[in-house]
């Protein structure tokens, strides 16, 4: 690669070269030209000057809809014999100092800038096409079948590049998701939010200009890397923002870009289709190593990285918080649920509406198999939180229950609504001395403090509650933040699909 020094403006100065794995651009003054390289990947072969030829055309002809100023031609490269031996796409130069990489790494706010790039992205998926075969690429058949083949091309990579033994758990994750989350993808399918897209939406392929974002380098040698969903293509370059080490912007990106369209993922859809961009970014830095770009090996860990931790997070889990009343349930839900995406459902709310009651707590407290905690009432209350899970997990989110949940029967319960969408239960039940309990039972009652639970019925309630072995035990006195930290670890100790990865 030529390197030569950016001029007082950052910008490079005519001659420069820049490789790609698959790609060599030459920057003249005015103009850029990009030529393919004649590699072989799983994915792409370039090794015949057809072949190049034709993805140099299908190239020009893609990207004039995102950027038809920039898009100049196709050039013949011929030898002087007059034959054909190379194509290269001529490309008008845009000035990197308005790279979208470029801004961030000098420190620019680019939040306008980012919200115009939204808004041409929107309209770009308001318009793009969409047909059953576009569709197909979006079922859990197809998105299965591509996780397991960059997995297969990844592993080798990884172990030669970067000392990974495997992706196991990676593998095991990505089939849980789609395994879980049928009902999702197809309602994302009957929506209309399958299209296709760039396939490639990185930062650097982002110049923002004073009357508009211009974006290029839209994927041209095989159409199916470009279908998917709308989200998929916006998770390209949430990756890419968030590699730069700035998650805000990614997060600006989504929520600009789901007010603008009207409507919103789950977030584990999200953290999915990012974790499969990073994992498709990994790869490529191996090649690049192995192309004789060492430097690549720290993007490669990198991405490798950003992939495991949005694939954990993209799980499906139900996690069940239990124990006796005033053991510090709700204080741990609510704490976890700020940790990670999950919903918390709290049973002391779902009681009182059940019993049609006000969300203030009030003085006059039911006792004992009365008003509120009338069997009648917890058998309504469990059903409504079962109903409620139910929907939350069939719309594609995580659960946190939090109930006192007394008998086996009511966790088996709660279990086989999770094995029925493909979730991973997690089971935690809280803890506290006698005297803690009777003691935060005496308090006065806090207008938001949903459980109204005297220390009798406290008592009470404990002593009739049945073994739970299965159960992770915190003791609640320890501080939130731990009790938090010891939450996560038991997730991540929870077997993927009830086996060892």
């Amino acid at each position: 690669m030529t390197t030569r020094p950016p001029d007082a403006r950052g910008e490079t100065p005519p001659g420069r070269v820049v490789e790609t794995h698959v790609s060599v651009l030459r920057f003249d003054r005015d103009t850029v030209r990009k030529t393919k390289k004649p590699v072989r990947f799983p994915f792409v072969d370039f090794t015949s000057v057809r072949s190049r030829l034709v993805a140099c055309l299908e190239e020009v002809g893609l990207n004039r809809r995102l950027a038809p100023d920039v898009y100049l031609g196709v050039e013949d490269i011929r030898d002087e014999a007059g034959h054909l031996v190379d194509a290269a796409v001529v490309m008008r130069r845009l000035p990197e100092s308005r790279q979208l990489r470029a801004l961030i790494e000098r420190g620019v706010d680019v939040r306008d800038e980012l919200t115009r790039v939204v808004h041409a992205l929107a309209a770009f998926h308001s318009t793009g096409a969409r047909s059953d075969d576009i569709d197909e690429a979006a079922t859990p058949d197809s998105l299965l079948a591509r996780w397991d083949a960059d997995l297969d091309e990844l592993e080798p990579l990884a172990r030669r590049v970067l000392g990974v033994a495997t992706v196991e758990r990676e593998r095991a994750l990505s089939r849980r998701y789609l395994g879980a989350r049928g009902d999702l993808l197809a309602e994302r399918i009957r929506s209309g939010h399958i299209v296709d897209g760039h396939g490639d939406l990185r930062a650097d392929s982002i110049f923002c200009l004073a009357d508009g974002p211009r974006i290029i380098d839209r994927l041209e040698f095989d159409p199916r890397l470009r279908w998917g969903d709308e989200v998929a293509d916006l998770a390209f370059l949430a990756m890419d923002l968030e590699a730069l080490g700035h998650p805000d912007l990614s997060e600006h990106l989504m929520r600009t870009y789901f007010r603008l369209a009207g409507w919103r993922a789950p977030p584990g859809l999200l953290h999915f289709y990012i974790a499969q961009r990073a994992m498709v970014r990994a790869k490529v830095a191996c090649w690049r190593v192995m192309q004789g770009d060492p430097q690549a090996a720290s993007r490669a860990r990198l991405h490798l990285e950003q992939c495991r931790h949005h694939l954990a997070a993209a799980r499906p889990l139900v996690v069940i918080i239990g124990g006796a009343p005033r053991t510090g349930k709700s204080t741990l839900a609510r704490a976890l649920a700020d940790t990670t995406d999950a919903v918390p459902l709290h049973s002391d709310g779902v009681r009182r509406d059940v019993a049609g009651a006000s969300h203030q707590a009030r003085v006059d407290r039911d006792g004992l198999d009365s008003g509120r905690y009338s069997s009648s009432t917890t058998r309504a209350t469990y059903a409504t939180l079962t109903a409620r899970a139910r929907a939350l997990l069939r719309g594609g989110y995580s659960v946190i229950l939090d109930a006192t949940f007394p008998s086996a029967a009511s966790r088996v319960a709660i279990e086989t609504l999770a094995e029925r969408f493909g979730a991973d239960v997690v089971q935690i039940e809280c803890t506290a001395p006698i005297s803690v309990v009777a003691m935060r039972a005496d308090r006065a009652l806090d207008p938001g403090d949903m459980s109204e639970a005297t220390r009798e019925v406290a008592a009470a309630l404990r002593s009739r509650r049945e073994p739970w072995t299965t159960a992770h035990r915190l003791d609640t006195r320890a501080p939130v933040p731990r009790l938090v930290a010891e939450c996560l670890e038991a997730i991540d100790q929870t077997p993927v699909g009830g086996q060892g990865t």
